[in-house]
This record gives C-alpha cells, structure tokens and sequence, in this order.
C-alpha cells in the first residue's frame, strides 16, 4: 500500500526543482527552451506563440510555482489514493 502524502510530497519537491531548473534555462537560454518544446509537441509549428519579450517578474515565478507543484502534489495524491483502492486498502 503507498502512502498518498509522501508519495505526493516526494513528487512535490521533484517538480519544484523541475520549476526552478526550467525557469533557470527560460532565463538564460529562452530560444534553447523553446525549440525544445517544438519536437516534444510532435513537431508542431510553435512560431506563433514564440514570445516578443521576457515576461517574468515574481508575480508570475510564484503564480507558476503554485499552479505546478500544487497540480503535481494533487495529481500524485490522486494516484496513491486510486492505487490504494483499486490494491484494496484504505489509505
């Protein structure tokens, strides 16, 4: 049987470092990050959403690092929980 919340902490803290590490390339290297994303998105024309400037101040750092690693905690939560059930415990 998982347990939910360490299991959804453990992917917590992962995220967070995926969020500080893609935020650290974005500010160094937003074309390297870019192009990237244009293989991973089966090769879709990502041109037109190619931004015309840097957009990052502490509003958006934090708005976003809320909204990924909150997701990322309630999504591995949801997977021990549903796990958990479908194995037949309660937890």
């Amino acid at each position: 049987m998982l347990d939910t919340k360490a299991l959804a902490n453990a992917a917590a803290v992962v995220a967070l470092i995926l969020y500080f590490a893609c935020l650290a390339i974005f500010t160094v290297s937003p074309d390297f990050l870019f192009n990237m994303m244009t293989p991973s998105m089966h090769g879709v024309n990502l041109e037109p959403l190619r931004p015309t400037g840097m957009n990052i101040n502490l509003t958006n750092i934090i708005t976003g690092l809320i909204v990924w690693v909150g997701g990322t905690w309630l999504v591995f939560w949801a997977f021990g929980y549903f796990y958990n059930q479908l194995k037949g415990g309660k937890k």
